[in-house]
């Protein structure tokens, strides 16, 4: 909201500033053999959807090797650093996705792309569906949709194609056997 207030030099505007509401998220603390646990008001979503920890929780984090700890918060899984950094990821097998060949899918304004675990965008979301990385190689769709399947979703339909780790359209097995040799 824009306020108005006149202070006899001028007109001054401001802006009051909404505050970030704090939510619960579940981790697994270091040193703790409770495994996950809950923890209320441990961060608190930015208007970018950065998810912000607290410092006392980013310290309790139990970190990978990579320097990354996951997190449930939102209704969101996520990967963070030891700086605060986040990265929201789809969830797979009620986690987050793990990383396959260095990178991490992620959904963005309902495309996926993939991440690398510095946190950074290594190919930009745009497919509507991703494996991830199998041998250098992810299968990607273009118009596919995601369908409920029981407890489990099944992707359908669409365009499908491969690419490699940087992001770049391979020729599909098929395209490679339909000419005939020379």
């Amino acid at each position: 909201m824009i306020r108005r207030q006149w202070l006899g030099l001028g007109l001054c505007w401001y802006a009051s500033i909404a505050m970030a509401e704090p939510i619960s998220c579940t981790y697994a603390a270091k040193h703790s053999k409770a495994g996950l646990q809950a923890h209320e008001a441990c961060a608190e979503l930015q208007s970018d959807g950065q998810l912000q920890l607290l410092p006392h929780h980013l310290k309790r984090l139990d970190v990978d090797e990579f320097g990354l700890a996951t997190l449930w918060a939102n209704g969101q899984h996520y990967y963070i650093n030891r700086q605060g950094q986040s990265l929201a990821v789809l969830s797979f097998d009620n986690w987050a996705d793990e990383f396959s060949e260095g990178l991490v899918r992620v959904r963005r304004h309902g495309k996926i792309g993939f991440y690398n675990r510095q946190l950074q965008e290594v190919i930009p979301p745009q497919y509507d569906w991703a494996s991830p990385f199998e041998q250098g190689i992810a299968r990607v769709c273009q118009g596919c949709q995601e369908i409920q399947q029981g407890e489990h979703r099944a992707v359908v339909g669409g365009t499908w194609s491969q690419i490699n780790c940087q992001g770049q359209t391979l020729p599909s097995a098929d395209a490679l056997f339909s000419t005939p040799p020379h």
